[in-house]
Formats: C-alpha cells, sequence, structure tokens
C-alpha cells in the first residue's frame, strides 16, 4: 500500500472535473491501472482517456436508443434484468 502512495496524486481519488461530469457513473475513471499507464498517478486520468470514455458512452448511448426503437422494450428488460 506505501508503493501505491507514491504514485497517488495529492487531493481527491479523482480528478476535480469528475465530480461534476455528466458522464460519470458511466465512466472508467476509477481504474487505477488505466491510469497509472496512462499518467503515472492511480488517481489520475489522462486527457485522452476523459475524451475517449465521453465518446464511448455517448456511442453506447445512441446504439442503445436505437435498439430500444427498433426492438422496443424487449431490449430494455433483457439488458437490465439478467435472472
Amino acid at each position: 500500500l506505501d508503493k501505491m502512495r507514491c504514485h497517488t496524486a495529492p487531493g481527491k481519488e479523482v480528478n476535480a472535473e469528475c465530480e461534476y461530469c455528466s458522464l460519470r457513473d458511466y465512466c472508467m475513471n476509477w481504474c487505477w491501472c488505466s491510469n497509472y499507464m496512462s499518467t503515472g498517478l492511480y488517481n489520475q486520468v489522462s486527457p485522452f482517456t476523459c475524451a475517449t470514455e465521453k465518446m464511448l458512452i455517448r456511442c453506447a448511448f445512441r446504439a442503445f436508443r436505437i435498439l430500444e426503437e427498433k426492438l422496443g422494450p424487449t431490449f430494455h428488460n433483457h439488458l437490465i434484468c439478467q435472472d
């Protein structure tokens, strides 16, 4: 655990911008491995990772809307209710 502390930026767990982002609940900003590989710090998200996450989340939302329009609530029920 002490080794991890030396690769952690002071302050919050993630970038301050992440706290107010509308896509935060869908984002992988919490992935310390990805953060460390891209910034050298476990708790800092790189601008590239942020931009990529935003793009992919928006694409996924658009695909979800299209499938829901074409397949109706069946797609939503299958996705959400995985018994």
